[in-house]
C-alpha cells in the first residue's frame, strides 16, 4: 500500500474517532459519563446496548466516506493487514462479506482510539 494510502485510511480513522466521541459525550453529558457508558459496552455489561451505536455510526461512516463497496473495503482491509482479523459477520457475496469484514476490523479501531480519547478528555474536563 502506498503511503498516501495508508494516510488517508488513518485520516478516517481519526475522524471517526473524533466523530464518535464528540457523539458519545454529546449523549452522556460529559466526557466521565461518556467513559463509563462505553467502557461498560467494552467489559460485556449490556454489549449488545453499546455495541449497536458504534455499529450504527461506523455503517453510516462507511456510507458517507463511499467506503461500503468492495473497493472501499478492501482499501481500509490493506490498510489493517497486518492486525488480527475481527469475527466479522458473512454476507451473501464476496464483496458483501469484504465490506462486513472492513466494518468489523475498522469499528475496533475505532473503539480502542474512542476510549483513550475519552481518558484524554476525562483529563482535561477534571482539570477545569
Amino acid at each position: 500500500m502506498n503511503p498516501h494510502e495508508m494516510q488517508y485510511v488513518d485520516s478516517l480513522v481519526n475522524l471517526a474517532t473524533e466523530r464518535f466521541v464528540e457523539r458519545l459525550v454529546h449523549h452522556h453529558g460529559g466526557a466521565h459519563a461518556a467513559r463509563g457508558a462505553f467502557a461498560a459496552g467494552q467489559q460485556g455489561r449490556a454489549s449488545a446496548a453499546r455495541e449497536a451505536p458504534l455499529t450504527r455510526f461506523v455503517h453510516a461512516f462507511f456510507a458517507d466516506a463511499m467506503l461500503d463497496n468492495p473497493a472501499g473495503a478492501c482499501a481500509v482491509l490493506q490498510a489493517l493487514a497486518d492486525r488480527a482479523p475481527p469475527a466479522a459477520a458473512v454476507a451473501s457475496t464476496i464483496g458483501g462479506s469484504l465490506v462486513l469484514a472492513a466494518q468489523a476490523a475498522f469499528g475496533e479501531l475505532v473503539a480502542f482510539k474512542a476510549e483513550e480519547a475519552l481518558d484524554r478528555a476525562c483529563v482535561f474536563e477534571g482539570a477545569r
